[in-house]
């Protein structure tokens, strides 16, 4: 939650810049936590997951002011 109320204020900054005219917002969150049994990479070995202590997000935010667009993704993310 205090990544989408930092990207809530980010907007709003950017509404107040460029005046509320024409301004517009999205926010999204979904979840990517893999299902229990999958496949978990790193090692030589296969190792399948027991279970989950945290869900996995991807959350993102797109500002839009005339011909301005900005979009922030933040993903949990086990590797890249």
């Amino acid at each position: 939650m205090k990544f989408t109320g930092c990207l809530w204020v980010l907007g709003m900054g950017l509404c107040l810049a460029a005046g509320a005219e024409g301004f517009q917002a999205g926010f999204a969150r979904t979840d990517l936590t893999p299902a229990v049994g999958a496949q978990m990479p790193g090692g030589y070995n296969e190792h399948l997951s027991k279970g989950v202590r945290d869900p996995l997000f991807a959350e993102a935010a797109v500002f839009t002011s005339g011909e301005t667009t900005v979009a922030v993704v933040g993903v949990d993310l086990i590797m890249i």
